[in-house]
């Protein structure tokens, strides 16, 4: 038998969650990847690429993380949970990192990571590079040129 999980989400958190509106670049959209350790993957990411944990939810082999970093939202999700089974997008995970100092994210996490693509600038002025993550999922930083 299991206990059910009481979770206090704060308002402003909820808000954001179940937003109906459309908002900037990032749309406040909550990016999900699915790994084998949740844990190590959430410290990677709050120690390499500087996110903050916000919220914490599970036990075991079943927790999930929510992270933010100037205004991208990832949930951070264990292979291990019953959501994972009914997941559509199980292979070829891939975030995008919305930034307005492109360059200096990549010239900090060049000489750490994996460089996937080196940075490049489209016709529209939009900079971006790839690397990839401890688990092997690519991240793109692109630049946010919306404002």
């Amino acid at each position: 038998m299991t206990l059910p999980l009481s979770l206090n989400i704060p308002s402003w958190l909820a808000d954001l969650l179940c937003a109906t509106h459309k908002s900037s670049a990032a749309n406040k959209r909550i990016q999900t990847i699915w790994v084998e350790q949740p844990v190590l993957t959430t410290s990677f990411y709050r120690e390499y690429l500087g996110f903050y944990v916000i919220l914490k939810k599970g036990r075991g082999n079943e927790k999930s993380f929510l992270i933010y970093k100037l205004g991208n939202w990832i949930w951070i999700k264990s292979t291990f949970s019953v959501e994972y089974s009914t997941s559509q997008h199980k292979n070829d995970q891939r975030l995008t990192i919305y930034s307005k100092s492109v360059e200096k994210y990549y010239a900090n996490l060049k000489a750490m990571m994996r460089v996937v693509k080196h940075i490049d600038q489209t016709m529209n002025c939009e900079k971006s590079f790839s690397i990839k993550d401890c688990n092997g999922i690519e991240i793109v930083y692109r630049s946010d040129i919306s404002n």
